[in-house]
């Protein structure tokens, strides 16, 4: 197709966008397509690459590649209802370094092209829409997974993200993410199918005591209940209800919460932790526990805090051990020696070494063998016994905040990859 056909076809398309994009914001739709600003920006940049195409003639055959690259990404865009050249064309040319559909290596003139299109299609909108993270990429196609990781976790971290070869704790997180969500995996970060294989595995005295599992907040017998209970979704994290007196729970507002939950799909929220998909979402109610020979003063006051015991086991061996509890968090190797490294701006404080630190590690790593990295998590009650509370593989979903930075490339040398498993 000739260049001034090419770009005459593309002009009304872009041009067709503007009643499409007043529609979805009045409509209140959450997904940001075109506004009228970034239309016209795109359309300038359409006629200043015309205006370059007839200027320099060789030129043509790259331009004809461009252009024809960005009514793809753009119609691909208005299909699935989302921006994703806004992402994709900053990212794809990061990941290519300027080859291939774009333009070659030596073409300062495309490379400038290009940079402007990144500072276009990242900028936020004018009328301050923003697209909910779990909603864009739930609607993502598969194949612009490692695209949209790679723009997510330079967001929340301010660094570039290297899948090819990453190689600190947090890099290897997200390559873990992509290429190791198996259906093992699945299972276990189940909050409930979990329970029959750590029995299987350390035996059932290591379980909290059940009280159902149900399928909605309405299946909860609440006045059945005890005086005290937790409840919790299976399909995540950060979605617990601890009950400490059940005469002054809403129940009403209790089931409201609940229902939120059961609407989520947590692989979604936290940049594409892939392994929870899966999971069908349910609702575990479980007896009341309280915590060992921690720090008590950190539980005298709401919320109600569990010590808990992390332990970080890369390739089926305990090598840390994170206590934490209310605001208070400390790393130890596995001879309870404090560790001068972080993941949290929280209060540091020692903490005494528990009497059963043997158990836990021996319990942790027959749980964690066979996996690059997992962290399994453990509750020491008031009568010293040790209950089992989740396993993690991708613990603050690969963004924890390492202080010193150096703890990252030290935790990451731990991790050896394995070999890449595709979910169909």
């Amino acid at each position: 197709m000739p260049v001034p056909m090419l770009l005459t076809r593309l002009l009304a398309w872009v041009e067709s966008l503007r009643p499409a994009a007043a529609r979805k914001r009045a409509s209140g739709n959450a997904f940001r397509l075109f506004s009228r600003r970034k239309v016209f920006k795109i359309q300038k940049a359409i006629l200043v690459g015309h205006q370059k195409a007839h200027m320099e003639p060789q030129s043509l055959d790259s331009t004809l590649r461009d252009m024809q690259q960005r009514i793809t990404d753009l119609e691909r865009a208005l299909k699935f209802q989302m921006l994703l050249p806004r992402k994709v064309a900053a990212l794809r040319r990061q990941a290519t370094g300027l080859t291939g559909t774009w333009a070659p290596m030596d073409s300062h003139r495309m490379q400038r092209e290009m940079q402007t299109l990144k500072q276009w299609l990242c900028a936020e909108s004018q009328d301050g829409c923003t697209i909910p993270d779990a909603a864009y990429y739930q609607q993502c196609p598969p194949d612009y997974h490692p695209l949209e990781l790679q723009d997510w976790y330079q967001r929340r971290t301010k660094r570039l993200l290297n899948l090819e070869q990453p190689r600190t704790f947090n890099e290897k997180i997200q390559w873990l993410k992509l290429y190791d969500a198996t259906s093992l995996k699945t299972m276990l970060a189940d909050k409930f199918a979990v329970r029959d294989w750590v029995s299987g595995k350390i035996g059932s005295q290591y379980l909290v005591p059940l009280i159902g599992v149900y399928d909605t907040a309405e299946e909860i017998p609440f006045h059945a209940l005890p005086e005290r209970f937790v409840i919790k979704a299976t399909h995540g994290s950060d979605m617990n209800l601890i009950v400490t007196d059940k005469n002054r729970l809403n129940w009403e507002e209790a089931k409201q919460r609940i229902h939120s939950w059961l609407q989520r799909n947590h692989a979604f929220e936290h940049g594409l932790e892939m392994h929870y998909a899966p999971i069908v979402p349910r609702i575990l109610v479980e007896d009341y526990l309280e915590s060992g020979p921690g720090l008590p003063e950190d539980r005298k006051k709401p919320p109600y805090t569990m010590d808990d015991y992390k332990v970080w086991c890369f390739g089926g061996k305990a090598h840390y051990i994170q206590f934490a509890t209310g605001h208070v968090t400390a790393f130890y190797n596995t001879r309870w020696e404090k560790q001068d490294f972080s993941n949290k701006a929280v209060r540091q404080a020692p903490c005494p070494r528990p009497d059963c630190l043997e158990e836990l590690l021996q319990r942790a790593e027959t749980l964690a063998e066979g996996f690059a990295f997992v962290r399994v998590d453990f509750y020491i009650l008031l009568d010293g016994s040790l209950k089992f509370g989740e396993m993690t593989f991708t613990s603050s979903s690969g963004t924890a905040k390492w202080n010193p930075p150096s703890a990252d490339e030290l935790l990451g040398s731990l991790i050896t990859l394995p070999s890449p498993t595709i979910p169909g």
